[in-house]
């Protein structure tokens, strides 16, 4: 993915937050090295690739949630969903904010309401529905609705941040 540094924003809000998330992702990668290794351990070949942190693959998923829905290729909405989910499951919460608060106010605003209209009291259950119906797998089986409600509360907790 393309960062969008030095691009002019675009002025539709689902756009724009695309566009700044996908910058603040790029800013904060980190560049790995990686290499194949043969049986005698010298290394074969190696290349660099650079890697999103964990709360920027929280907020492309987050950010495309909505792009999909409205989109050609609806089915992904459930794979998001699941994908969101185990990022955020079993996280301090508090450490993922204070993360999440480098990326500009206007993304994070509108992360914050993709998640507690998506994952809020009746948008919940069909949040489920579309993530069991389109990622029919045994992780997504593990996965209950009422779990889902964890990315309400995320929401809420960066709507609440200034």
């Amino acid at each position: 993915m393309s960062s969008t540094e030095g691009e002019v924003l675009p002025t539709e809000e689902s756009a724009r937050s695309f566009a700044l998330v996908r910058r603040w992702t790029m800013r904060s990668a980190t560049k790995l090295s990686l290499g194949s290794v043969a049986p005698d351990g010298s290394v074969t070949e190696e290349v660099e690739a650079e890697v999103a942190s964990r709360p920027a693959l929280v907020a492309l998923k987050a950010v495309s949630i909505p792009r999909r829905k409205e989109g050609s290729y609806p089915e992904k909405v459930g794979s998001d969903i699941q994908d969101l989910y185990r990022l955020v499951e079993g996280l301090d919460l508090d450490v993922l904010l204070a993360e999440l608060d480098t990326l500009e106010t206007e993304a994070r605003q509108w992360i914050a309401g993709v998640l507690t209209t998506t994952f809020s009291d009746k948008e919940l259950r069909y949040a489920a529905m579309r993530m069991h119906r389109f990622a029919a797998n045994v992780d997504s089986e593990g996965i209950a609705e009422g779990d889902l409600a964890l990315l309400a509360e995320l929401g809420a907790a960066l709507a609440d941040k200034p």
